[in-house]
């Protein structure tokens, strides 16, 4: 009887405690001072000697899990810890992990310190703790940190109700601490961006009088500049990877000049090393039973009539890899600025040899040329003018990959060239990707290069669009809207020239080049 009415009297102290320490929390507007009060009340009530918080972190050296002690309540007489240096930064790993363990999975510890393993003895003795309860702070399950009541002058055991009842506070105490420190914060941070919102307002009113003061002479040299950064970001990459070009070229051209040229010296030695045998077979027709064994086994009459369509074939391959290095050579010349009379057909056979990959992709895609016989050399800037080919039938190119097969099943509905039309007969199947007509004339002093595809077309707005610097109808990383604008520059401007674009959803898009046969009074670049 007498111990049932300690338990009780025991459980109502406990329940007095907790709200006590309940309220305390509520009601304190003072972070520390709030869980001071609250550890106060509960060590007083429940007839403790030292109550205590303990907040998790990583080690300040190693980053593994470590514990240190932020608040802490003594009774008299009783020697406080919270400055003892053990306490603080103390690794789980070097103290003890059951702690850890059991903690984390919100378990509690408890019992007399005697009865602890000696590496747990070592921290708490020295403390004059004979009994222990340690509680975790489970935060949004996550372990935030403990809770911890000592007994330094009696042997106490804790019961499953006191423990239960701590264990559920020892959250509402956690859960404060975590939401006064994030109000606290939020005020400080609202506090700070309302003084920077305040001080950019007046910095953003001062910068728009001087915005607006500057105006007007910036509406006036924008347009300049963007064609000029327009011009330079063009320059620059055409001189680099003109260069590029042209070293690679080289490079390839010397070893393939070798090859070539060893090739026919193959050739000979092979046709004197057959004629020798051919000679050893008339004069020696019964060949011992080892020759003709071994005759057998190499198939002797086939290797000398594959050997020659071999070197034939090498032949072929090395004259293929010439062409693309001379193309790629004649394309390099980017950043010559001298006028210079060229074969106008040339160029756009080498752009075409450029872009011979993308032409024969996964769908081919078939190209129509009908060159005007009499075309005469044109005077120009050569690397320029092959910037605008490749600049129109990429774009060409694109728009065919891009299309739907529904948009380019034959020329029915394209305005090609005439005779182009007459005289080449075009890809009507699904396997192509569509078709690309190249046609030239001279005409009235002038020629005229007329490049047009059976792809999707575009929209007015996007025509009258086509040659504003950085417009563009491509993704986002495909495309810098500097292509066509710089066209334009080079023909008209660069070359006195004209281009122009006609297109209709659905219908393809024709580009037509008009130039000057001479252009010795151009200004230089």
């Amino acid at each position: 009887m007498v111990a049932s009415i300690a338990t009780t009297q025991t459980g109502f102290a406990l329940l007095e405690g907790i709200a006590i320490a309940t309220n305390k929390l509520l009601t304190i507007s003072d972070d520390h001072d709030a869980v001071q009060q609250a550890l106060t009340a509960l060590g007083e009530t429940i007839d403790v000697d030292r109550t205590y918080i303990f907040e998790n972190h990583p080690h300040s050296e190693t980053g593994k899990v470590a514990v240190s002690q932020r608040w802490e309540w003594v009774a008299p007489n009783v020697k406080p810890e919270l400055d003892n240096p053990d306490l603080q930064n103390l690794e789980y790993e070097n103290f003890s992990m059951r702690w850890y363990n059991r903690l984390s999975s919100g378990a509690t510890i408890s019992g007399l310190v005697e009865e602890f393993p000696a590496n747990e003895r070592v921290l708490l003795e020295p403390q004059n703790i004979q009994s222990i309860l340690i509680v975790p702070i489970i935060i949004r399950d996550q372990f935030w940190g403990l809770i911890g009541f000592d007994d330094c002058h009696r042997k106490r055991v804790w019961t499953d109700v006191e423990q239960t009842a701590l264990l559920a506070l020892g959250g509402s105490i956690g859960g404060s601490v975590v939401q006064r420190r994030w109000e606290i914060k939020m005020r400080e941070l609202n506090e700070t961006l309302e003084k920077r919102v305040c001080d950019r307002t007046q910095e953003l009113q001062q910068e728009k009088e001087d915005a607006e003061h500057q105006n007007i002479v910036l509406m006036s040299t924008l347009q300049e500049l963007k064609n000029t950064q327009s011009q330079l970001i063009q320059t620059e990459k055409m001189s680099a990877l003109g260069k590029l070009v042209a070293s690679i070229a080289h490079e390839i051209n010397n070893p393939i000049n070798f090859v070539g040229g060893n090739l026919k010296l193959t050739k000979s030695y092979f046709d004197d090393l057959f004629d020798l045998i051919r000679i050893y077979e008339e004069h020696y027709p019964d060949s011992p039973p080892a020759i003709e064994t071994e005759r057998n086994r190499i198939d002797l009459d086939f290797i000398q009539e594959d050997v020659s369509e071999m070197l034939g074939s090498m032949a072929m391959g090395i004259g293929r890899i010439a062409e693309i290095i001379k193309s790629l050579r004649t394309f390099s010349r980017s950043d010559e600025i001298h006028l210079q009379e060229i074969d106008l057909h040339g160029q756009i056979d080498d752009t075409l040899t450029i872009l011979q990959t993308r032409l024969n992709g996964n769908f081919d895609i078939h190209v129509v040329r009908h060159y005007d016989q009499d075309l005469p050399l044109i005077e120009c800037y050569a690397g320029q003018l092959n910037q605008v080919f490749m600049n129109i039938l990429s774009n060409a190119i694109d728009a065919l990959y891009e299309a739907p097969t529904s948009a380019r099943q034959g020329l029915d509905n394209v305005t090609f060239c005439r005779s182009a039309v007459e005289h080449h007969e075009v890809c009507r199947g699904g396997h192509c990707r569509g078709t690309i007509c190249i046609c030239t004339r001279f005409q009235d002093g002038t020629v005229v290069i007329t490049i047009a595809d059976n792809g999707p077309g575009m929209s007015v707005a996007t025509r009258e669009k086509l040659f504003e610097p950085f417009f563009t109808t491509k993704a986002v990383g495909k495309g810098t809207g500097l292509g066509m604008a710089i066209a334009h520059r080079v023909v008209t401007e660069r070359h006195g020239g004209s281009i122009s674009c006609t297109s209709e959803l659905g219908r393809g898009t024709t580009f037509t080049v008009t130039l000057p046969t001479q252009l010795s009074n151009a200004i230089s670049p």
